[in-house]
């Protein structure tokens, strides 16, 4: 039948999952999996689920579902990982975390403001290993980086930018606030002038 919105759609995926779990080898999908994002692509509508062990996120594994406009379920992309172990727990904070994240990235640990509030902590698969870390998303003179931390030593083991492109020819400009709305009223802004305040790109 027709599904008429994404909290369907969520439910039929489940259903999908759970009549087939055997032959896809995902014995519990509603443990397994969790609802991360819906978005639409060239007519298609697709929800991405989050693969998670233990209540936190597995970095990389997850489901992307494909609906067509009539609301078939058409494709079904898996990309797990089944074995998955943590050996450490978690010992170090999100302060810490973003202190040893700002040093990496060359900034004052001491500067709080520079990490977006959009921490977690996830698991990633290291030299054969999985490792729970921070995730962080950090303002720098760079530009917006991402960082992971160790959570049980507060080793910071790499970094990236997150800004992917910037055609500055001509400059770009828009319509913002220099800080927030509630310090004045909007502006004509331009790229440098935005710095590191701007969204972060995911």
């Amino acid at each position: 039948g027709l599904l008429s919105s994404p909290g369907d759609q969520v439910s039929r995926v489940f259903d999908f999952l759970e009549a087939e779990r055997d032959l896809l080898d995902i014995p519990d999908p509603r443990a397994t999996l969790s609802p991360s994002r819906t978005y639409s692509l060239d007519g298609l509508t697709v929800l991405k689920f989050e693969q998670r062990h233990g209540g936190f996120p597995v970095l990389g594994g997850g489901v992307v579902a494909h609906f067509n406009p009539q609301g078939t379920l058409r494709t079904l992309l898996l990309s797990l990982d089944r074995d998955v172990r943590l050996q450490e727990a978690a010992s170090i904070g999100e302060d810490a975390a973003i202190r040893s994240g700002l040093k990496k990235v060359g900034e004052d640990p001491a500067r709080r403001d520079l990490a977006y509030p959009l921490s977690r902590q996830v698991i990633v698969k290291i030299g054969g290993r999985h490792v729970l870390v921070w995730d962080l998303k950090l303002r720098s003179r760079s530009g917006p980086q991402r960082v992971l931390v160790d959570a049980a030593t507060g080793e910071a083991l790499g970094s990236a930018s997150l800004l992917r492109r910037v055609d500055c020819t001509p400059r770009p400009k828009g319509t913002g606030y220099a800080e927030s709305p509630a310090k004045g009223q909007p502006v004509s802004l331009e790229l440098l002038d935005l710095g590191c305040k701007s969204t972060v790109l995911d």
